[in-house]
């Protein structure tokens, strides 16, 4: 440790130093005291190196003031200071209770009574069909099943599988058709020989709530 300040440190180095110079003339060993040493009179470079050892310093003989930043490093400390240091404090006070957050922001309107309409139709004239929603929900989904899935590679082919809405026609007058609500819509085209049978088409249909 590099402490060199203090007084009492520089008792033994002084008597050493005040011998050697003749100041003073000859001294009996063990006649000078911290008292008779001004004060920074002994300074490091008069002090060889392990000349002051810890059992020549009196107890609180060193204090925090009297240590410079960053003369005591981590290799100085004995293994049991460094042990110490290194072991965790004891557990904090618990804190109080925080305030209460703020409210976020409402949520997008979302849908509710989430349900699957299916029906059953006969295609063997190729065509539309379609699966209506029950009155007060929108359709948000669908879709078709063959009872015959070989027909698909008969040239087969599903032209249109849609959501559409309450008013809307389809085909060619006289030939037209118009769901009753919203619904599921598929059209076939179909070759002269190939005969889809049924086919079931599906419809998701839940309560959808715009926002204002």
């Amino acid at each position: 440790m590099n402490i060199f300040r203090n007084r009492i440190l520089a008792v033994s180095a002084g008597a050493v130093l005040m011998v050697g110079l003749g100041a003073g003339g000859a001294v009996a060993h063990g006649k000078i005291g911290s008292d008779d040493i001004r004060h920074f009179a002994v300074q490091k470079r008069h002090l060889g190196q392990g000349s002051v050892g810890a059992w020549e310093l009196r107890h609180a003989g060193v204090r925090s003031p009297q240590i410079g930043d960053g003369a005591v490093r981590w290799a100085d400390l004995a293994g049991p200071v460094q042990d110490k240091m290194n072991e965790p404090g004891p557990q904090g006070a618990k804190g109080e209770k925080g305030d209460p957050g703020t409210a976020g922001a409402d949520g997008d309107d979302g849908v509710a009574g989430l349900e699957r309409v299916e029906t059953t139709q006969d295609f063997s004239g190729g065509g539309y069909g379609w699966t209506d929603c029950p009155e007060g929900k929108t359709v948000i989904g669908g879709g078709y099943a063959f009872e015959e899935p070989a027909d698909l590679e008969n040239g087969l082919t599903v032209a249109m599988s849609a959501p559409v809405g309450q008013g809307d026609v389809f085909g060619t007058p006289p030939n037209t058709v118009e769901p009753k609500g919203p619904a599921w819509m598929i059209r076939t085209n179909k070759p002269m020989n190939v005969n889809p049978g049924e086919i079931t088409i599906y419809a998701l249909c839940a309560e959808v709530h715009e926002e204002d």
